[in-house]
């Protein structure tokens, strides 16, 4: 909040942890726009069960968004999550 008086923008993400929160109220989906939306506790678990149950060459979790942002929170073995988050934006 001190932030925002000051207008600095960002400085909560800065500070939090990547995967305590996916994205932010006012830009997710309905109908989701209402709620926040938390990521997983283990991403990099996460994308292995994806890769383990769907058969697919990888898996990522990331948080991308429409201002040229993203950040891979968790990856399979061999992706390149630096590589993807490139991709992402």
């Amino acid at each position: 909040a001190i932030a925002k008086i000051f207008r600095k923008p960002g400085v909560f993400y800065a500070i939090a942890r990547a995967a305590s929160l996916t994205d932010d109220v006012t830009g997710t989906m309905p109908p989701f726009d209402k709620h926040i939306v938390f990521g997983p506790k283990d991403p990099d678990k996460v994308a292995e069960k994806i890769v383990s149950r769907t058969g697919c060459y990888g898996a990522v979790v990331a948080d991308v968004n429409d201002l040229k942002r993203s950040a891979v929170l968790g990856t399979s073995r061999g992706i390149d999550g630096n590589k993807i988050a490139q991709l992402l934006i």
